[in-house]
């Protein structure tokens, strides 16, 4: 028997500058605060629109993800030498 997802509460992102990502997911996707808190060393924020939901983190002295794994194409994160036989524009 497999397990399926019936249903899924939220995503943990990390971010570079809070505000600035919470200004754009609210101007370009409608999103909305939930609630804002922290601890010490970070910001964190829910946001939602509808059934969605982010939780947003802004950690302090986190260091900025490499050029190569920002790569639209995937390889990068995936840690893959292979080519994508298709490129999303």
């Amino acid at each position: 028997m497999s397990a399926r997802l019936q249903s899924l509460h939220h995503i943990g992102v990390i971010v570079e500058d809070l505000d600035a990502t919470i200004a754009w997911y609210e101007r370009h996707l409608g999103f909305a605060v939930l609630s804002t808190f922290g601890f010490p060393g970070a910001r964190v924020a829910f946001i939602g629109r509808g059934a969605v939901k982010l939780e947003l983190f802004q950690i302090d002295g986190a260091a900025p993800i490499s050029d190569r794994r920002r790569r639209p194409d995937g390889a990068g994160a995936q840690g893959s030498a292979q080519q994508p036989t298709h490129r999303w524009n």
